[in-house]
């Protein structure tokens, strides 16, 4: 588990997130290890990496958290951008979900930062997979 708090002025909190706002599962095979739902506030926001949430999170997400719940296949994507690897790159990808599912953060200022955080060969490469994350996330409806 890793945490991430966002906000437009310095954060000097460096604890564990009890009551996370939105939950990002990067490999469905975490849900069989632990419980990263536990403290989601109510009307949250969970993006999962797959080619769809199994039936029985949903339909738990739905009646536990009234959840907006998103579905991406990061895996897949990223071995089109990236290539085939053992790990599959997904953090860039869920970064572009992120600003679309949330909205706070605009794709436009992920792409003024990488070339902070990746060398000049790679931004463009990285820049392309927030994009890609951002089009290709989908919303989850509640219909059983």
């Amino acid at each position: 588990m890793a945490y991430v708090r966002v906000d437009d002025t310095p954060i000097s909190l460096r604890y564990k997130v009890n009551q996370p706002d939105v939950v990002m599962i990067m490999d469905q095979n975490l849900l069989k290890m632990t419980n990263p739902f536990q403290g989601l506030k109510p009307g949250g926001t969970v993006i999962i990496n797959g080619e769809d949430v199994p039936s029985q999170l949903a339909s738990s997400l739905k009646t536990d958290h009234s959840v907006s719940l998103y579905v991406i296949n990061a895996s897949f994507l990223s071995e089109k951008i990236y290539g085939k690897k053992s790990i599959p790159i997904v953090n860039v990808i869920f970064l572009g979900a992120y600003c679309r599912a949330v909205g706070d953060v605009q794709v436009e200022s992920i792409h003024h930062v990488l070339p902070d955080y990746f060398a000049a060969g790679q931004v463009d490469l990285n820049c392309r997979a927030v994009r890609v994350g951002f089009d290709n996330l989908r919303g989850i409806p509640w219909s059983t």
